[in-house]
């Protein structure tokens, strides 16, 4: 649970009118306005004043929250009138706070073509919870952030939060079929290690500034982790040398526990590749240095 603290000084903030929090129950119906974005309820403690909720409306966003009956009465076309899709974490919960989700997959899945950031841990417990809070809270920020990025698109955010920690190998993730149906299998080995070393392998303009340090020491900062997923998504961040099936483009190794897809989306390399020249250029090149080379002869010559 957060911190009495934390709550309390939200909600000073919220009544004070210092953070303008624009909430409103959800229903079968599409977004109040082009800015807004969807939380499912059972996904997050506390509704519209839940970490996710508050940290959407900070970003400067209308924050719809909905019941799991809301959920199921909107169509495709509803979905899609949301800048972001929240399934946030209900603080290191159960696997059936997914199960309005997961139930209609192929109604929100196919609304979703912008930003989606797939992470398996809790980072709303975490900013409570563990060595870095301040970590947690800003993949959180980030995360939303990512999810709403891509102008005139629906993102999401994905939180596994606790519910696959221990799990065997090749666990299927039935909430993930929104995106590939089958497509999504996860690991909890690195739930029971209460794995902490991680590492970012790839960039976007949208995760400017989140580095290793945030998402490491967590005291448990990875509970899943990705055996299979479908090519459309990329390696955020892995859980590093945890294992060694993984091998990032930078040269670290390790297995993946933050997915993500979008456009701008790119693995980090250990270098960029030497620019390559035409021969038209090179023969450009060539004769420029020649003519300098000329030049410079002209000028020793004269002065003898």
């Amino acid at each position: 649970m957060m911190k009495a603290t934390k709550r309390l000084a939200l909600a000073v903030v919220v009544a004070a009118g210092l953070l303008e929090m624009r909430t409103r129950v959800a229903s079968a119906a599409p977004a109040p306005d082009a800015n807004s974005v969807l939380i499912l309820a059972d996904t997050v403690v506390g509704g519209s004043t839940s970490l996710e909720a508050i940290t959407a409306a900070g970003l400067g966003f209308t924050v719809d929250v909905a019941t799991a009956a809301d959920w199921a009465a909107k169509s495709t076309a509803d979905f899609a009138t949301y800048k972001a899709i929240i399934l946030g974490d209900p603080i290191c919960g159960n696997v059936a706070s997914l199960a309005a989700a997961a139930a209609n997959t192929a109604v929100w899945g196919p609304a979703v073509t912008g930003n989606v950031i797939l992470i398996g841990t809790d980072p709303t417990y975490h900013t409570d919870n563990g060595n870095n809070s301040a970590g947690a809270d800003k993949l959180v920020n980030t995360g939303i952030g990512y999810s709403a990025a891509d102008p005139g698109r629906t993102g999401a955010y994905i939180a596994l939060s606790c519910y696959y920690g221990g799990a065997p190998a090749g666990t299927p993730v039935p909430v993930l079929n929104a995106f590939s149906v089958g497509g999504f299998t996860v690991d909890g080995e690195a739930d029971r290690l209460c794995f902490n070393d991680t590492h970012i392998v790839a960039t976007h303009p949208a995760l400017t500034g989140l580095t290793d340090a945030d998402l490491s020491n967590w005291s448990c900062s990875v509970h899943e982790t990705f055996d299979t997923w479908p090519n459309t998504f990329l390696v955020l961040a892995i859980a590093e040398n945890l294992g060694a099936a993984f091998h990032a483009s930078d040269g670290v190794v390790g297995t993946p526990y933050i997915l993500a897809r979008g456009t701008d989306l790119r693995p980090i390399t250990r270098g960029a590749a030497a620019p390559t020249l035409s021969a038209g250029a090179i023969a450009f090149l060539a004769t420029g240095m020649f003519m300098m080379g000329l030049r410079s002869l002209r000028k020793a010559a004269s002065r003898r």
